[in-house]
């Protein structure tokens, strides 16, 4: 079990909530409301800390569904580190988790391999993956092998799970995601074994 934390949770079924953290989260430094009188300073702070808990809560979330549910491909894939993590899209930095996903990247000899996790509020969580041939990945080894229920999304040579795996609640079972993520080695395992 996976325990979602309270300021997510909130987010994601409190319109007045999302609206307040998307409002605050918007800007690098939230302007002060027009409105907003001295006595009431102590609540602005504490709502744009509340905002950042959310996002940096989330990015948590995340990256431990990611270690929880995702294998850790053979001893053939290299993983890049966090501070290079292969693309500026990938980086573990909370606010680009809260605009994405949190992903890792794996390499071979001209080979790439990428694993993530998403969460939104119409398909809940995902699981995500790209393989690429090539320096620069020139060539989407998943273009044409999307098992069922994974598919490629706005465009994005990545594909992802289609079917919500598990609605977002306080608690989260991982033993669903098993079969996504055996179903999604196999096919890595598939795909580099014919290359």
């Amino acid at each position: 079990m996976l325990k979602v934390p309270e300021s997510v949770l909130a987010y994601h079924q409190q319109p007045s909530v999302r609206a307040a953290v998307d409002l605050l989260l918007s800007k690098q430094r939230p302007a002060i409301p027009e409105d907003l009188g001295w006595g009431e300073m102590q609540s602005f702070y504490r709502a744009c800390l509340a905002a950042r808990q959310t996002q940096f809560e989330h990015a948590m979330l995340l990256e431990e569904m990611w270690r929880a549910v995702w294998p850790i491909p053979d001893r053939a894939w290299t993983p890049l580190p966090p501070h290079k993590p292969g693309r500026s899209d990938l980086s573990p930095d909370p606010a680009n988790i809260w605009e994405d996903s949190f992903g890792r990247r794996f390499v071979q000899p001209s080979l790439a391999l990428e694993l993530a996790v998403s969460l939104n509020d119409v398909t809940g969580f995902q699981l995500g993956i790209g393989m690429w041939r090539g320096k620069n990945d020139e060539e989407n080894l998943l273009e044409t092998e999307a098992p069922d229920g994974w598919a490629s999304e706005h465009g994005y040579d990545f594909i992802w799970t289609q079917h919500q795996i598990v609605p977002l609640s306080e608690d989260i079972s991982l033993e669903p995601f098993k079969r996504w993520t055996e179903e999604a080695m196999g096919l890595v395992s598939r795909l580099t074994k014919s290359l």
